[in-house]
Parts: C-alpha cells; sequence; structure tokens
C-alpha cells in the first residue's frame, strides 16, 4: 500500500491546532443564556468556528479495512470459571476449568454437551459464545484541520460546556469520529465542542495525540506506532508524518502497560497465550491474531473476547481490534522493522 509521505509540518500544524484548545473562556459563559455567549463560548468566537464547523463537518480520513472474513471467524467460546469437564455427554468428570478468562473452540455438539479438541465435554451452559469487534482505525487522507478524536461511549452532548442534558437529545454513537474545535475546562475535566452547539466531556473520548518520537529522529522511511496510555490511543507513524490511528486497550492495575521505547522481535500471524493457569487473572486464549511482541511476552495483538476499546483492559499487552491488528501485522511484514514508543500525556 503507498502511503504518501507528508512533511514535518503536519506535526507542526497539528501542534499549532491544538494550542488553539488550550481551556478558555471557563469563567464568561456559565449559562446558555449568558449575555454575548452562544453555546458557551463568546458570540463571535462562537460564529467562527461555526464557519469551520460547517466546512469541515467531520475528519477526512479513509478507514482500515474491516477484515470481515477474519471477524467472523474468531467465534470462540468462553468458558465459566470451574465449570467441570466430562468424559462423555452426561459422563464422569475428569477436570473442571480454572478461574481467570479461558476460551474454546468447540468440534461437536451433543445433548447439551460440547465436544472439545482434545476429546473432553462441557455442558453448553458453561460456554458463551464471543464475537470479535468489526471497529476499524483510520488513515489520514489529508493532515487533519482540527485534533481528532473517537467517542467511547454513546454520549449526549451538553449545550454548553458542563450543562444538563436531556433524554430526548440525539446521542453520539459509539465509536463515532470526531473533530475537536474547541475546549474549555470546567469543573476539573475539558469540554470538547465537536459539533455546533455539542459539547462532551474528555472521558467520554479517546484523543489521537501527536508525538514527536522521543530521543530519535526518524528516518523518512521508519515506522513506528506511539501507544498513549492516558487517551487509550495508538498513532501510526511512517518517518516524522503520523498517516493514521487507532483505539487500544491496555494493562489495567496492577498489570499496568510500561513505558519506554521498544523495537518489535518476534511476529506471529497466530499466537496461543496463557498465563496464571488457575488464577483469578489467568488466561488461556487459543489462536490470538497478528501478534507483534516488543518486550518479552508483550505484545500488540488483535483480540476476539472483547469490544472494549478504549478502556484499560489487557494483562499488560497492546489489544487492538482484528482489522488494525492484521493492518499493522502487513503493513510491516517482509522484515520492516518497527518501533513501539508507549507513554502517556496525561494523569
Amino acid at each position: 500500500m503507498h502511503i504518501k509521505r507528508w512533511m514535518r509540518l503536519i506535526l507542526l500544524a497539528v501542534c499549532l491546532l491544538w494550542g488553539n484548545l488550550t481551556p478558555a473562556y471557563a469563567q464568561e459563559c456559565l449559562s446558555e443564556d449568558a449575555p454575548g455567549c452562544t453555546h458557551g463560548l463568546p458570540t463571535d468566537q462562537y460564529q467562527r468556528l461555526l464557519t469551520q464547523m460547517e466546512a469541515y463537518p467531520a475528519p477526512r480520513v479513509t478507514p482500515i479495512p474491516i477484515r470481515q472474513k477474519e471477524v467472523d471467524a474468531y467465534t470462540f467460546y468462553r468458558v465459566s470459571p470451574g465449570a467441570p469437564r466430562y468424559s462423555a455427554p452426561h459422563g464422569e468428570v475428569i477436570g473442571s476449568v480454572g478461574d481467570g478468562l479461558n476460551f474454546v473452540s468447540i468440534y461437536g455438539i451433543k445433548d447439551g454437551f460440547a465436544k472439545m479438541r482434545d476429546g473432553a465435554w462441557m455442558a453448553l451452559e458453561n460456554l458463551t459464545k464471543t464475537y470479535a469487534s468489526e471497529l476499524s482505525g483510520v488513515l489520514f487522507t489529508e493532515p487533519p484541520s482540527y485534533p481528532v478524536a473517537w467517542v467511547l461511549q454513546a454520549s449526549i452532548p451538553s449545550r454548553i460546556p458542563g450543562g444538563i442534558t436531556r433524554a430526548e437529545w440525539p446521542a453520539v454513537k459509539r465509536y463515532t469520529l470526531v473533530n475537536i474545535y474547541a475546549t474549555v475546562r470546567r469543573n476539573g475535566w475539558n469540554w470538547y465542542l465537536i459539533a455546533p452547539g455539542q459539547w462532551i466531556e474528555q472521558r467520554k473520548v479517546g484523543l489521537i495525540n501527536p508525538q514527536v518520537r522521543p530521543d530519535h529522529t526518524p528516518k523518512a522511511d521508519e515506522r513506528w506506532v506511539s501507544v498513549d496510555l492516558y487517551e487509550q490511543v495508538m498513532g501510526i507513524y511512517e518517518g516524522e508524518n503520523l498517516i493514521g490511528a487507532a483505539l487500544v486497550s491496555t494493562g489495567i492495575s496492577p498489570l499496568n502497560t510500561p513505558t519506554g521505547t521498544y523495537q518489535v522481535y518476534q511476529r506471529l500471524e497466530r499466537a496461543n497465550l496463557r498465563g496464571s493457569m488457575g488464577e483469578a487473572d489467568g488466561y488461556s486464549l487459543p489462536a490470538v491474531p497478528y501478534a507483534l511482541f516488543y518486550e518479552g511476552d508483550l505484545g500488540l495483538h488483535g483480540v476476539y473476547w472483547h469490544d472494549g476499546f478504549g478502556f484499560k483492559r489487557s494483562h499488560g499487552c497492546v489489544n487492538l481490534s482484528v482489522s488494525d491488528a492484521g493492518w499493522l501485522f502487513q503493513w510491516t511484514e517482509g522484515g520492516t522493522a518497527l518501533t513501539v514508543v508507549v507513554w502517556s500525556s496525561g494523569k
């Protein structure tokens, strides 16, 4: 895939635009009917932004293609903790599954029981079918005009920063990609203007934060990714150019994903991941797609067992959707090196 190379001006332009998001007007426009104000901003400022919102109503991006056949193929079953294993349907108990996150494939169904790969049987009532997420990231078709973010949960915007919402107002759907035209600090959090008269609080979005790779000047064709632990967003770079982004899920305490700069040292199209078997935080995950290991057993890989991207969920790895992991794996095939920068833009 040919990807257009942009010059350093892209990052500079985005950073300058980010400067426009410096919290302001937090005290002047505290109500919808405040004199000289429109939707939480001084009217003259809002009118200027309105022209821009009409000209750039949504980020100009190309979605990473959804690998629909692969997404549909990941139909594993989660096993209930402590579920017994039988020698045959209604047969003798020959063991049990421990606590934690355990998934299996089934190879036949009979009398309310499912056959496992090793010949054991489990009751269907202890198996829950899972479906891989159809989420995919984006590639920028041109330098973004404004900072860009994903809405992480279906949200009803308020008409002013920190304002009330009403059930009859339309909600913005989860995983909607939006421009951020302005920001106001209210009640200890940033509020983002994402459309005319629509404000949303920062904890409900995952913001793409452009970054210059620390302690290194990337070569023009070097490929690297930047994982922002605060926003749960991965930026995709070629040299100095931010060319795309994806939502991720990183480690949840106490198994936080460590920060640092790493090099991918192993690539596996399918990986069987197991750890802490039998314990509450244990896991047994067969055929994990598109694993790129960068430090010990930590890596970037696709997941089929959750659709909670934008929130911390993992045992320390960087979780991606199947489509995003597949694209990244293909983008770096043929021996192409990949640097992984893990950092946090906030606390």
